[in-house]
């Protein structure tokens, strides 16, 4: 088991300045499963902030109890997963369209506009090692608009 496994398909918590992960329930049931043969936190290198996520799970007493889907992992905020994912389908409609429009060099204003603003819903939505952000990324078109956003 990774530790990048509880991140892969998570959203991002509500709270501004907290890295924790909230997983919705078809993923928590594999993760549980997952962190109850996971080894113990001090044989892990600590580099990021999943270790950090994975740290407070692990420190709670018999952890799978405790987690609960829709609820960060690391502070315990709850998040509107069903919002969440209405507004993450809703983005990458948009980001496809670009690249729709990329492909049949029909590229305005709009669409750019638009992909801009989803990239924004992406990463306030899920969380930051999310598997979709990261295809995201690799799409060419979608990555350079990115880089000329930050």
């Amino acid at each position: 088991v990774n530790l990048s496994d509880i991140v892969i398909n998570a959203f991002r918590c509500v709270k501004p300045n907290c890295s924790g992960a909230v997983l919705e329930s078809r993923v928590l049931e594999c993760e549980k499963q997952k962190i109850k043969h996971f080894p113990s936190p001090n044989k892990v290198i600590k580099n990021d902030d999943i270790y950090e996520v994975c740290l407070h799970t692990f420190n709670q007493n018999d952890a799978s109890i405790h987690i609960q889907p829709g609820y960060c992992l690391k502070c315990g905020s709850y998040s509107d997963l069903e919002s969440s994912h209405t507004t993450v389908d809703k983005a990458l409609i948009c980001i496809k369209r670009l690249q729709d429009a990329i492909q049949s060099k029909d590229i305005s204003n709009t669409s750019i506009s638009d992909a801009l603003r989803s990239l924004h819903l992406l990463r306030s939505n899920l969380h930051a090692y999310n598997k979709v952000i990261a295809e995201t990324r690799r799409g060419n078109p979608v990555k350079k608009l990115q880089d000329l956003e930050c």
